[in-house]
């Protein structure tokens, strides 16, 4: 609360919800509370512009934009090219 970033204001909220996605620009969902709602929270997610990050296996795969991959004490990540193009980002290499 009260942080900013680029002179834009940045709140870090827990939801509870799929309601409290309505508003969200990014939303990071855990390996715990992505197992059961994963895909409700993404389909909403979706129709509401929010950029979805998680560290669930294979949460790329099912429509976030963004997996966080463990492996061998690094963590990189996985791109869905295509959630990433909604939100005309561009992926390089470098």
């Amino acid at each position: 609360e009260g942080k900013s970033l680029q002179n834009k204001s940045v709140e870090v909220l827990r939801i509870t919800g799929t309601a409290e996605v309505r508003g969200c620009l990014m939303l990071v969902i855990g390996d715990a509370e992505a197992r059961d709602p994963k895909r409700e929270l993404l389909r909403i997610a979706g129709e509401h512009a929010t950029l979805t990050i998680g560290d669930a296996e294979g949460f790329a795969a099912v429509g976030g934009a963004f997996g966080l991959v463990n492996a061998d004490n690094r963590v990189t990540f996985e791109v869905n090219v295509e959630q990433a193009r909604a939100f005309s980002l561009r992926i390089t290499t470098r």
